[in-house]
């Protein structure tokens, strides 16, 4: 067994930066974590050792939408471009589509393009408000 190391750690902060809160109260009462930063000495690799993926739902309260920003809309653009010469404009799919800007910016350029997010607002005929996982039976391009 490979020994970590620690390189920082910081107890009792909100589990979600992008969450949105009803009331002071209720965001001062938002679940909470710790942070372990550790580094294994074999790979390199740095991770939060404390992580406990049960406790983060994703949902409509959590807002991460950074398309507002001009800036981020040119690097949507830049990808989006991206995405057309290396994988094709057609059978994609978006794990993670959030609010579905990118997705939609996709299909009014002519992609063909479905998306999966539990944190999607809304109806979309394209998007799937779950987590992905094999069972939901979406196949993108292959």
């Amino acid at each position: 067994m490979r020994k970590i190391r620690e390189l920082y750690r910081i107890d009792d902060l909100p589990i979600f930066q992008n969450r949105m809160h009803a009331t002071a109260e209720v965001a001062r009462a938002c679940p909470r974590g710790n942070v372990r930063l550790v580094e294994d000495p074999y790979t390199g690799l740095i991770y939060n050792a404390d992580f406990d993926p049960e406790v983060m739902v994703y949902d409509e309260r959590y807002q991460n939408e950074q398309a507002v920003s001009a800036i981020f809309q040119e690097h949507l653009e830049s990808m989006a471009a991206m995405v057309g010469k290396y994988l094709g404009r057609e059978r994609l799919l978006e794990i993670g589509c959030g609010k579905g800007h990118f997705l939609d910016m996709l299909l009014d350029c002519g992609f063909d393009i479905s998306g999966v997010d539990p944190t999607f607002e809304g109806k979309h005929p394209r998007v799937v408000k779950e987590y992905f996982s094999p069972d939901l039976e979406l196949r993108g391009m292959v």
